[in-house]
């Protein structure tokens, strides 16, 4: 009998890990807005946040580490991204543009 409770226990613990191991944990969801004009820059809001991340609702500049695959993106298309580097955006900008809260590199998921 003691065996049998051992091995449930070690069975269970085992079950537990892998349903507390989540391959998006790092990361995010968003919504991509591109520019409207060749002096605006691409947007992406955050829509679902990680861990310890930026919040929701925060924008961001984005610049893509895979260009070829960001061309391909639709206006308002729901994407699922990294960010590699990011920081608090100081510059001015165009008043027809969109304004970002931080400039940022973003990898797409797979």
């Amino acid at each position: 009998m003691k065996k049998v409770l051992f091995i449930l226990a070690v069975l269970s613990v085992s079950w537990l890990g892998f349903v507390g191991c989540n391959k998006n944990a790092n990361f995010y969801e968003g919504t991509f807005m591109k520019g409207n004009t060749a002096d605006c820059q691409n947007v992406v809001t955050i829509t679902k946040s990680i861990r310890d991340g930026l919040p929701v609702n925060t924008s961001l500049y984005v610049t893509f580490t895979d260009s070829t695959r960001a061309t391909r993106l639709k206006d308002r298309e729901k994407i699922t991204f990294k960010i590699i580097k990011y920081h608090r955006d100081t510059v001015g900008h165009f008043a027809n543009c969109l304004w970002a809260d931080y400039d940022a590199d973003i990898e797409l998921e797979n």
